[in-house]
């Protein structure tokens, strides 16, 4: 269920998710808020929004290695709702008529405490996550970024190139600082060793209709 009430520069929107499984052995029900938010658009060109959102960073279509504070994707269904984290994020656009036609800047804050956020990482941090976009035309390109706070920091960008108006490229790449590799010794001991992960992806799209396309994707996961 979802929808959404305008009412000069205010916005409210909402996305349910409910599920019912049952079989002869078990019985689950799910019943959430995937989103629920607030925004306020007082000019063309800045949007500031609070509440359960859910982003969508990167150009790769069933995984993203620039989607620093949102939850992965199902892989066999990349599409499916997803549910969003609580924070804060601003659009800030500006348009151009160079080789350069807009630059939007997204600043995201994410806090993490026992009670809100809790599955991000490590509680009792104020998460800073930012997206720059800058549109050529025919090329699109993003940098990204979070802090170091309850998740390792971390960078990346993205890119998408119309080759024509039916093919385009694009690729993702991500760095996290320290990612906590967990190891087995010939002993059989557990071992956590703590060292740089870089993970990417190259792509490529063919539109055949406005609902049909043929995609191929190279992932290279770091983090396992």
């Amino acid at each position: 269920l979802s929808g959404n009430a305008r009412a000069g520069a205010w916005q409210f929107r909402f996305n349910t998710l409910s599920r019912l499984e049952q079989d002869q052995v078990s019985h689950d029900t799910i019943n959430r808020f995937d989103e629920f938010a607030l925004s306020w658009k007082p000019q063309p060109d800045l949007a500031l929004e609070a509440g359960k959102i859910v982003l969508k960073w990167g150009k790769g279509h069933p995984w993203n290695p620039v989607a620093f504070a949102e939850r992965p994707k199902d892989a066999s269904d990349p599409r499916q709702s997803r549910e969003g984290y609580n924070l804060l994020r601003a659009n800030i656009s500006r348009d151009f008529s160079g080789p350069l036609q807009a630059v939007t800047f997204t600043p995201v804050l994410l806090p993490v405490t026992k009670h809100i956020n809790s599955d991000f990482g490590k509680p009792d941090y104020l998460n800073v996550a930012a997206r720059l976009n800058l549109d050529f035309g025919a090329t699109e390109s993003a940098l990204y970024f979070l802090n170091n706070g309850s998740r390792a920091g971390r960078y990346g960008f993205d890119f998408t190139h119309d080759l024509s108006s039916n093919l385009d490229v694009y690729g993702e790449w991500a760095r996290i600082s320290a990612h906590e590799f967990r190891l087995a010794t010939p002993t059989g001991a557990s071992l956590i060793r703590t060292e740089p992960a870089v993970s990417y992806l190259a792509g490529m799209r063919y539109r055949f209709s406005r609902r049909h396309s043929f995609l191929v994707e190279l992932h290279h996961n770091c983090t396992g």
